[in-house]
């Protein structure tokens, strides 16, 4: 979690004890080191009005588990909650997203009181969806506290996957409501991402009437929350339709009647639907193909490339045999070529990333240049080879030895997959024979350490390493490829109460020395993000991980013709 940081990592504390900030949207450039993004869409004509009404499709690559996002990390999830639910903050509408420009959602203000407390005074009158058994009652400050106390919970009711969100709530000391409508947050100690995490798009308020009414109090059944829209009716794996909330809390929205989220798992199949017109919003997984198609062949529709917040690779099972040899990794580290996969699957775009969940740019990120002269990234691969099967024949597999990869039935994951078991049977005769499964079984079975080695793509929320680095945490529940370092563990908390942006950097970058050494999983790329809508529509966020802006689309509209009326 983040105190604002001045020039150079300087904290802002004074000038934020001194008065209270609005949550006005802040205005400004993204960081220098941040890479330019891909030319936005047309904007409507200067004096045009937005056109109500109309239902916007999405596309989605995958099925909801279940409404509780507290129990997921898929971006797919908050295609429903980002439309239905709200949070306390919101990041700023932005492709680059920067931790100084965090505004409010649920909040009509906030200040900083002392390094560790925050005060938020809520919206009046903000009421739930009029849906049973909530039956649109009155959001007050109690309401947040709940949602936060019980992810902080991650034992509760013993499901496992509470944990997923742990690393942004369990800073947080104690929640006070003095009132109905204020919020005082108290942390354990100062935190680096404390703003960030205050406006996270996976810390969505429920309502504990819903939890309560649910026979395992995982919300299943359905979905309310105090978001533009309101979930009418699913059928799962089919569809989601959502309705416009009549009683939003900003007036005058959203301005279309309704959304739906179409379950379309082939990214071609989805890519296709959105050329025909007949989603409007093709999801996750776009490539830069699918964007070279649309800005040569479409003039009627627009696909943005961002740099994304995303980054694929393969974790190993380091409780199984052979795994459980660091040898064994750092020869399959070794022998794995990074940039001929870019080549082979992203179009050679996308960047390489030292570690998963690691950026790719940036200030925390190690430098391309510098990657590609170090062991592993380095070309020619002669070199890195030679000492890989050196290292597998120490391991006692001079010959290489027969494994398998659990692979998630996605078209990118699964090239990644197959490229990636090409090289090593060709480079130390390794034969990694490929398991596709739905993402829930994938899910479970890594979850449960049923695997040797699990394709991944790993998303983070945060313009920032912090949270996947927690991937990697021995404490973390979800910590799938079983790798324990007490070290890393230390670290993972330093930087977290460290407010200076270059020691965090030292301290993150201590971390990679000791993945660089141990080699729990190995990094594929860091991946880019492309959003595509048809140009006529507007209000529409390019962001820099599918759907962690979604909660903007209150403001989408789109010129006549375009959409299906409600």
């Amino acid at each position: 979690m983040s105190v604002f940081l001045g020039p150079r990592g300087t904290s802002l504390i004074p000038i934020l004890l001194a008065s209270a900030v609005a949550c006005a949207p802040s205005s400004g450039t993204p960081p220098a080191t941040a890479p330019a993004p891909a030319a936005p869409a047309a904007a409507p004509a200067q004096g045009t009005k937005p056109v109500p009404g109309g239902i916007f499709r999405i596309g989605n690559h995958g099925d909801l588990v279940s409404f509780d996002i507290a129990t997921e990390g898929g971006a797919l999830h908050l295609s429903v909650g980002g439309l239905v639910q709200s949070a306390l903050m919101k990041w700023a509408k932005e492709p680059i997203l920067d931790q100084t420009k965090i505004t409010c959602d649920l909040c009509e203000s906030w200040r900083q009181v002392n390094e560790v407390t925050y005060e938020f005074k809520l919206r009046q009158g903000v009421k739930w969806h009029n849906v049973p058994p909530v039956n649109g009652r009155e959001l007050v400050a109690e309401d947040y506290k709940y949602t936060i106390e019980r992810i902080q919970n991650q034992g509760w009711k013993n499901i496992k996957e509470f944990g997923r969100h742990q690393d942004k709530v369990r800073a947080i000391k104690a929640i006070e409501t003095p009132d109905k409508y204020t919020v005082k947050v108290e942390l354990k100690e100062p935190q680096s991402l404390a703003m960030m995490n205050f406006g996270d798009p996976f810390l969505l308020l429920v309502a504990k009437e819903q939890v309560d009414s649910e026979p395992d109090g995982l919300l299943r059944r359905t979905l309310i929350g105090t978001g533009p829209f309101i979930l009418k009716e699913f059928t799962p794996k089919v569809n989601y339709v959502m309705v416009k909330n009549p009683d939003y809390f900003l007036k005058g929205f959203p301005y279309l009647d309704g959304a739906e989220v179409r379950f379309i798992p082939d990214n071609t199949t989805r890519f296709n639907a959105f050329r025909a017109g007949e989603i409007h919003d093709p999801g996750f997984f776009m490539s830069e193909e699918n964007k070279r198609i649309i800005d040569r062949q479409h003039p009627d529709l627009f696909m943005g490339r961002v740099p994304g917040q995303t980054t694929a690779g393969f974790v190993f099972n380091n409780n199984r045999k052979p795994f459980d040899d660091v040898k064994v990794r750092k020869a399959m580290y070794l022998a794995y070529d990074r940039q001929a996969l870019i080549e082979a699957t992203r179009f050679g775009q996308a960047q390489l990333a030292r570690w998963v969940g690691t950026p790719g740019k940036g200030v925390y990120a190690t430098p391309e240049e510098e990657l590609k002269r170090t062991p592993g990234f380095r070309q020619p691969k002669d070199a890195d080879i030679a000492e890989a099967k050196k290292l597998l024949a120490e391991a006692g597999y001079p010959s290489g030895f027969k494994t398998s990869m659990a692979v998630i039935k996605s078209g990118d994951i699964e090239a990644n997959a197959e490229v990636f078991a090409e090289q090593m049977r060709k480079a130390l005769n390794i034969e990694v024979v490929l398991q596709p499964m739905e993402r829930a079984v994938h899910a479970k079975e890594t979850l449960a350490g049923n695997y040797d080695i699990a394709a991944q793509y790993g998303l983070g929320s945060l313009p920032d390493p912090s949270e996947s680095t927690w991937f990697l945490d021995s404490r973390n529940p979800e910590s799938v490829s079983a790798y324990k370092n007490p070290a890393y563990d230390e670290l993972q908390d330093k930087q977290g109460r460290t407010l200076n942006v270059e020691e965090r950097k030292k301290i993150f970058f201590q971390m990679y020395d000791i993945l660089d050494r141990d080699v729990p999983i190995i990094s594929a790329y860091a991946d880019n993000n492309y959003k595509g809508f048809p140009k006529k529509c507007h209000g529409i966020a390019e962001e820099p991980r599918y759907n962690v802006l979604i909660r903007y689309m209150y403001e989408a509209w789109c010129e006549p013709g375009v959409l299906k009326q409600g």
